[in-house]
């Protein structure tokens, strides 16, 4: 929504938002590593796949997700300015704020 707000080009927003998964990974490997362990340990191999697939599911960002999200706010609201105006209820003033602040 930052960058959104801030005019960032949709393809950059997602461009950035899947970068999150390059730079989670050893965390999220580590995190699944040890979710498999316990699984395995006391559940079994079927335990074990349940287990990892629907924690993996919380610890990788998707890009259809995003573009799920991002497709029902304009379906609602036009546009990503809009929902924050509309839908958050931002002020103009607020987000004019947000990006003297942030942008050169």
């Amino acid at each position: 929504m930052v960058l959104s707000a801030l005019g960032v080009p949709w393809e950059t927003v997602v461009e950035d938002y899947l970068l999150s998964n390059h730079f989670r990974k050893e965390e999220n490997d580590k995190m699944l590593g040890m979710i498999r362990s316990f699984a395995a340990s006391h559940g079994g191999p079927d335990g074990e796949d349940i287990a990892f697939s629907r924690v993996e599911g919380l610890l990788y960002v998707k890009e259809k997700s995003l573009q799920a999200a991002h497709a029902e706010i304009i379906e609602r609201h036009g546009s990503i300015e809009a929902f924050l105006l509309e839908g958050l209820g931002c002020t103009a003033e607020g987000l004019q704020r947000l990006r003297d602040d942030l942008l050169e």
